[in-house]
């Protein structure tokens, strides 16, 4: 059974959420872990302690919630008040979501993308957004609404929007 947790309710896990985020983006910019590593592991670590330890404050945000199945990570989603600069009137956006390979297509990320739908709504927000240059056709099946084309750090992509 998999549980949904905030990640700081089990800072614990923070090791495990940080190679969670570092496999799967090392899988999608096809980079070897050492360049990554490099220029990111610090500021990487560091962004995820912060959101571990910070209280939310009064915006609700940001928010990494866990997946959890036998007490082992099974997937991450993290909502953030504004993730890049130029989707600053996209909030709150979930910047991040990630399912182990060896627990996809079992409903995880749909889980997690409810779950971060339901905090945003405890705390009056009316919608989500988020970014993506591959998963489109994943969020439209799962009601969520294109609503333009950006450009970010990586590249082209777009953005989505969610009622909650």
């Amino acid at each position: 059974m998999i549980e949904i947790k905030p990640l700081r309710e089990v800072p614990e896990y923070l090791d495990d959420v940080v190679e969670l985020c570092y496999s799967e983006f090392l899988a999608y910019m096809k980079v070897n872990k050492l360049t990554l590593n490099f220029f990111y592991s610090l500021e990487a670590v560091e962004k995820l302690r912060k959101i571990a330890e910070e209280d939310e404050g009064e915006i609700g945000v940001p928010q990494t919630l866990l997946a959890l199945e036998n007490g082992q990570l099974v997937g991450i989603g993290t909502l953030l008040y504004k993730s890049y600069e130029e989707n600053a009137p996209h909030y709150p956006s979930v910047a991040y979501l990630a399912v182990a390979p060896t627990h996809r297509k079992q409903g995880i990320g749909a889980q997690l993308l409810s779950a971060l739908a339901s905090s945003a709504k405890a705390r009056g927000y009316h919608k989500i957004f988020l970014q993506t240059d591959k998963a489109g056709d994943y969020y439209k099946r799962r009601n969520w609404e294109f609503v333009e084309n950006v450009v970010n750090e990586f590249g082209e992509c777009q953005v989505y929007r969610y009622e909650v």
